[in-house]
């Protein structure tokens, strides 16, 4: 039943076609961004822009440039993975107060080593959404929104920490097998709570019906700008895999996660319990992190766990350390990071995989 409602929920998305919502995203980013040009994330006089003054008014615009060199004992190889795009964010504002925010971050995606790509990439230049949605407010004050687009799928510590274009990550990839995803959630913040409820087409980054994918997905939380933040998650669908012929994997998962922050330090948690294809499976991060009263830099430190119960035989477990930091220099930044196997699915263990990233916005 479920598989049947998204796709009928979600009949426009399918219909603007494979590339359809590639040219529309470009062209609306080209149409906030021509006038702006050399600006990023400011303001300018109506008389700077070729938009209508309204459409001008609370948009910020930047142009995004980064490269990554990963290095992998596993393999005893480089590898490169190369960005650009633009990130576009505009609030329509009315009498009343917002009636809504368009967000668009479009990457032209270049990965070359076959063993490090993505389902999605093809060796060559790849445009790629992180992130096209618009966020309608259907109550004032934000308590309710309807969102529609691709988006991060509402699950965990990413649902609160925007980690997209960074290094630092957490367990969305292990725990659903997509980081964001085309479709629909209706979200809001209360008092009390923050929440988000969606169901997306479960394919990820482009949008594929082969096996009728599908996520359902929702996570509410005390709200983010306390010191002490929790949250509760639940997820569930047939998840697509891409280059398999239209294979899907069932996924089910229930989660809790914790921030917690005291002055400069925070303390991050999250665990989670389900199955994958009938086989039950957990996941547990924790982290440790420091952030500089400038905040000119961050330190991250993470230790990830996860179980695979298989059918037939014993459960085996993978586990990782992370050590990372990010430096801000004006409109540079760079980022380090090395992660280390202490155990592996496949019994290998012992693997490390070093990374560094600039970036440069403008």
């Amino acid at each position: 039943m479920g598989t049947s409602v998204t796709a009928h929920a979600f009949r426009l998305i399918g219909a603007m076609g494979r590339y359809g919502h590639l040219a529309v995203g470009i062209a609306i980013s080209a149409l906030f961004a021509l006038p702006k040009a050399g600006y990023a994330d400011e303001v300018l006089p109506d008389s700077r822009s070729l938009l209508p003054a309204e459409w001008s008014e609370n948009l910020r615009f930047a142009i995004d440039l980064s490269s990554r060199q990963l290095y992998s004992t596993g393999t005893d190889d480089w590898h490169r993975v190369d960005f650009i795009g633009t990130d576009l964010h505009k609030v329509f504002s009315g009498d009343s107060g917002d009636i809504g925010t368009l967000t668009v971050q479009g990457y032209f995606t270049h990965i070359e080593d076959e063993e490090i790509r993505p389902g999605f990439a093809n060796g060559k230049w790849t445009y790629v959404y992180r992130i096209f949605n618009y966020n309608h407010a259907l109550m004032p004050r934000g308590r309710m929104n309807l969102k529609i687009g691709h988006f991060e799928i509402p699950m965990g510590l990413e649902h609160s920490i925007n980690t997209n274009g960074t290094l630092r990550d957490y367990t969305h990839g292990r725990n659903i097998g997509v980081k964001a995803d085309w479709g629909v959630s209706l979200n809001g913040i209360l008092e009390a709570a923050e929440y988000e409820v969606s169901i997306t087409r479960g394919s990820g980054n482009n949008w594929e019906t082969e096996g009728d994918p599908y996520i359902v997905a929702g996570r509410i939380a005390t709200p983010s700008h306390r010191n002490l933040v929790w949250g509760v998650s639940a997820m569930s669908g047939d998840v697509f895999v891409q280059n398999s012929g239209g294979q899907t994997v069932e996924r089910q998962r229930v989660g809790v996660d914790l921030q917690w922050h005291v002055n400069q330090y925070g303390l991050f948690g999250e665990i989670s319990v389900g199955d994958r294809n009938g086989e039950g499976t957990s996941t547990g991060l924790i982290e440790l992190n420091r952030t500089a009263n400038s905040g000119l830099w961050m330190a991250y430190a993470q230790l990830v766990y996860s179980t695979l119960d298989p059918d037939g035989g014993p459960q085996v477990d993978a586990s990782t350390v992370l050590l990372g930091g990010k430096w801000d220099l004006a409109r540079w930044d760079f980022s380090v990071q090395l992660s280390h196997d202490l155990d592996s699915f496949d019994g290998n263990s012992e693997r490390n995989l070093y990374v560094a990233q600039a970036r440069y916005r403008f």
